[in-house]
């Protein structure tokens, strides 16, 4: 998994409301895989992160105000885990 992923997220969504067919069930898969992705991820607070900024939509800025951590030190926080971890466990294609 790589951040780009999880930015494609919100992407998924909206494409998903216009999408009929085989395209939707494509969607739907790559939706299923990156929640998957986040939910594989060991570190509880990295993946709660991950799970409340790009799957629920949440910004930084109110993440930060309910940790007690500043916007920029989740980010680096997140930045770190994927710099350090570069083997994520990601669900196969």
């Amino acid at each position: 998994m790589e951040l780009r992923e999880l930015r494609k997220y919100r992407n998924i969504l909206s494409m998903m409301r216009l999408a009929e067919g085989d395209e939707l069930a494509i969607l739907k898969n790559k939706k299923r895989k990156i929640e998957k992705s986040v939910e594989s991820v060991e570190n509880v607070e990295i993946r709660v992160l991950l799970r409340r900024h790009y799957l629920e939509g949440l910004s930084w800025y109110k993440l930060a105000i309910k940790s007690g951590k500043t916007p920029d030190a989740l980010k680096k926080s997140v930045s770190r885990y994927f710099k350090n971890y570069k083997n994520v466990t990601c669900v196969p294609e």
